[in-house]
């Protein structure tokens, strides 16, 4: 396995998230629950970076002590696992009453793990040379390391199957929220393929003391299993907040561009429009200014809307083919189109009305906006609406 890649890397996004998670912390200092959240994942971060081979051997030579980032790496991923415990009682029972001193017991139980850890490499006759990969390995057989390690393997499984447990329990109350939904799912998931390095270390250590080869277990499939669970874990916490952000910025970001074929067409019933371009600032009140713009344009535009515009582009609709996934939005830019082609002096309200999305919300109007605003664009209905109202009729202005 190619430690500095992996570890490196799954280090690399446990920082990224961890700093995400800091910056959500302090905008809620009292919050208990995120702090928690934020020391676990800087603490995934801080074991795996330690366990990058080069700087484990930095760290040997820098301390003086050879093997130090073993103490460091497993201390940290203890601290990580327990860290992930205190903030899903908080998230599973945020009103009970116990689960101050449940977090405080699961701290003060950390504390002593560490402690005791510590205690025990100081003791092991580990000190010689630096093993940066297979210090489990080398040293299997060395009583006082296996304690050690039995009692970070120890908390490591008990606190991933506890986190197992807790994720499963508020898993149905959270089926409204779909992101926070796949988070725990990740979390889930992630903790039990953890386990499997629990297991492959456990196998590797008996099977040492029985006399059998299990180098490859141990410094090469059981680590995978943990860097694997840890990177699914670590995205899992980037899932309740930082992703769909990323993503809702990333959409904004497209949204302009994408709403111009119809902020530009509606110019033409508007002209104010064409002088009022979004101001600079955060692209999410560009993009607000922009579909109010429009939707001011469209009130604009709706006297001249009638009965017969919205049968003819139900008509072509059907004569075209449109596919039911774009047939409503490709039958309003039709609608639209057609108000545009009569003119101004066709403004008489015929109790007719431009559409509303079904989510009353501005996320649900961008997402309609920016399908209307494609149909405008590219579909065949709106070139074949108004040949049709050529041959028909000259447009009236």
């Amino acid at each position: 396995m190619q430690f500095a890649l992996v570890y490196g890397s799954i280090g690399a996004l446990a920082l990224l998230a961890s700093g995400w998670r800091v910056a959500l912390a302090l905008r809620a200092p009292q919050a208990a629950a995120r702090w928690a959240v934020a020391i676990a994942i800087a603490c995934a971060a801080l074991g795996f970076e330690a366990a990058v081979p080069q700087i484990y051997s930095w760290i040997g030579r820098t301390s003086g002590i050879p093997n130090l980032a073993s103490l460091i790496v497993y201390s940290a991923i203890a601290t990580a696992v327990l860290s992930q415990l205190v903030w899903t009682s908080y998230l599973v029972a945020p009103d009970s009453p116990g689960r101050y001193l449940g977090a405080r017991t699961i701290v003060a139980v950390n504390v002593a793990v560490v402690a005791v850890m510590a205690i025990l490499f100081a003791l092991a006759p580990v000190h010689d040379e630096v093993h940066a990969t297979d210090f489990d390995d080398h040293y299997a057989k060395v009583p006082v390391v296996d304690v050690f390690l039995g009692i970070y393997l120890c908390a490591y499984t008990l606190a991933l199957l506890r986190l197992i447990l807790l994720c499963r329990a508020w898993l149905p109350q959270v089926r409204t929220q779909p992101w926070l939904r796949r988070g725990l799912l990740l979390l889930c998931l992630g903790s039990t393929v953890a386990l499997g390095y629990s297991v492959g270390k456990t196998i590797a250590i008996a099977g040492a003391w029985a006399g059998f080869a299990t180098h490859r277990l141990n410094i090469e499939i059981a680590p995978a299993f943990a860097s694997l669970g840890a990177a699914a874990m670590t995205i899992g916490y980037l899932c309740p907040s930082l992703l769909p952000n990323a993503l809702t910025a990333a959409q904004r970001a497209r949204a302009l561009p994408r709403l111009r074929p119809l902020w530009s067409a509606l110019c033409e019933a508007a002209p104010e429009l064409s002088a009022s371009a979004p101001p600079g600032g955060a692209a999410k009140d560009r993009v607000y200014r922009r579909v109010i713009e429009i939707r001011d344009a469209l009130l604009i535009l709706q006297p001249r809307l009638t009965p017969e515009m919205t049968t003819r582009a139900v008509e072509f609709a059907d004569a075209l083919r449109i596919p039911a996934s774009r047939r409503e939005a490709a039958i309003e830019a039709a609608r639209i189109a057609q108000t545009l082609h009569v003119g101004r002096s066709a403004a008489v309200d015929h109790g007719e009305s431009f559409h509303r999305p079904e989510i009353p919300s501005f996320q649900g109007e961008l997402t309609w906006l920016l399908a209307v605003s494609r149909a405008y664009h590219t579909s065949p209905i709106i070139t074949a609406v108004l040949a049709d109202l050529e041959h028909t009729a000259p447009p009236v202005t």
